[in-house]
């Protein structure tokens, strides 16, 4: 499981350094700092869960439609609580402050809870008397193999980002213009 929380690591890292190939975010310290980090890694997964969002039947597709033109041009509470954390709380303040309502998953994540999971895939926790807290053996099969088709989506995820007749969808396309807006502002 952890192996497998680390590759979505590496992928959402992957999607970061393609924002920076398409030169919707500077390469600076501050984005470096960034990637670096494991909770900016799965809020940036977020971010890639919605650009691609899954469905197999076209009634979910036309759903998922229908959800993105009701927002009319906002994002997801979820992606936006995970957008501005990432940027105004990890980017611009380098660290996690409180007082803002986020979506309690963003929320969460940013305090490091997703990495907590995979810290508990690894290692052993004891409490003050010495008594296991958690372990690795706590780890259920379902649970790693949610994990594993996480990090197998998010590959393909990055895939389809890097062929050459890359399909760019409505979110994407969303996304794109706000991280030129905001990072415009910024540096150029």
């Amino acid at each position: 499981m952890a192996i497998s929380m680390l590759a979505q690591e590496e992928y959402a890292k992957a999607f970061t350094l393609y924002l920076v190939r398409e030169e919707l975010v500077p390469w600076d310290s501050d984005l470096l700092r960034v990637i670096r980090n494991h909770a900016c890694k799965h809020l940036i997964a977020i971010v890639m869960e919605y650009i691609d969002p899954e469905w197999e039947t076209l009634e979910q597709l036309q759903e998922i439609i229908r959800a993105e033109y009701a927002l009319e041009g906002r994002f997801p509470k979820r992606v936006s609580s995970a957008l501005n954390i990432l940027y105004h709380e990890k980017i611009r303040r380098g660290d996690f402050a409180y007082g803002e309502e986020y979506h309690p998953d963003a929320e969460g994540i940013a305090r490091g809870k997703r990495d907590q999971v995979k810290q508990n895939a690894v290692y052993i926790d004891l409490d003050k008397s010495c008594r296991v807290r958690n372990s690795p053996l706590g780890i259920t099969q379902e649970q790693a193999q949610r994990e594993y088709e996480l990090a197998r989506r998010y590959g393909s995820i990055i895939r389809g980002l890097l062929r050459a007749e890359a399909y760019e969808g409505v979110q994407l396309q969303k996304l794109k213009e706000v991280m030129k807006i905001v990072f415009w502002q910024q540096y150029k």
